[in-house]
């Protein structure tokens, strides 16, 4: 059986992110420690126990820093 998943793109001021990411997903840190693949300058894996409503078991995140004081946030959630 195939996974199932979400994706999303968005651009947000570094600010919001830091405040979006805090709310949703309290005590992820955006690192460039594992970012692999595409050129991104922070990344995130949060393994969701309990899985959230929906049946998402993991989330990625990636962002790309422009020059603006954005980014541009690729969002991912998927259950297995």
């Amino acid at each position: 059986m195939a996974g199932h998943g979400i994706r999303a793109r968005f651009t947000i001021t570094r600010t919001d992110l830091d405040a979006w990411l805090k709310e949703t997903y309290p005590g992820t840190r955006l690192t460039s420690e594992y970012c692999s693949g595409t050129p991104v300058d922070v990344c995130a894996h949060i393994d969701l126990h309990p899985e959230a409503e929906g049946g998402a078991m993991a989330v990625d995140i990636t962002a790309q820093y422009e020059e603006d004081s954005t980014a541009v946030v690729d969002f991912s959630a998927y259950d297995v």
